[in-house]
């Protein structure tokens, strides 16, 4: 027992020395252990925030893409509706000038045939007042019947021809 007591004595130096780096090199490596979860904290930090920040950014573009869609599909939806509304306004002034020139036709038609009726009834006035004037200044004596009368009537075949073209046009 002696001799290992001197073992021992010699050697306890050495072995508490050896326990001293031993708890030393734990603490050490505890401590480079500590450091390495901070820094994969750290580090793992910015990655998730990347990570977050890609998805954000991806949301993002999904979002863009949806709206120009969206809008896309307005702006055709719009121009559509104005090309129609503008070829129902071409379409509504092309049926409008078509009937103001039908108007204008019968209009100046009605103007035509109203000529002879006024100008049948000026004539019969001069051949009244003609015949008024003779009777006047001759008395019975007065031929009357060498007063011509004119008589329009006769050229009522042209407002038959009128009527006629009207009929065919569908006036």
């Amino acid at each position: 027992m002696a001799r290992l007591s001197d073992t021992a004595k010699a050697n306890l130096p050495k072995a508490l020395e050896a326990y001293r780096k031993i708890i030393e090199t734990t603490g050490d490596v505890n401590q480079a252990y500590a450091e390495l979860v901070q820094l994969t904290q750290k580090h793992g930090t910015q990655t998730l925030k990347a990570i977050n920040t890609s998805k954000t950014g991806e949301q993002r573009f999904k979002n863009e893409m949806s709206e120009m869609q969206a809008e896309h599909v307005n702006a055709t939806t719009a121009e559509a509706t104005r090309h129609a509304q503008r070829s129902s306004l071409i379409q509504i002034s092309g049926a409008t000038a078509d009937l103001m020139a039908l108007a204008k036709y019968e209009v100046d038609l009605i103007k035509a045939s109203n000529k002879l009726p006024e100008t049948q009834d000026a004539a019969d006035r001069a051949y009244e007042t003609a015949v008024t004037s003779a009777l006047w200044t001759n008395g019975s004596e007065a031929k009357t019947d060498r007063i011509p009368k004119p008589n329009y009537s006769r050229t009522a075949g042209i407002s038959r021809v009128g009527q006629w073209f009207r009929n065919f046009m569908g006036i």
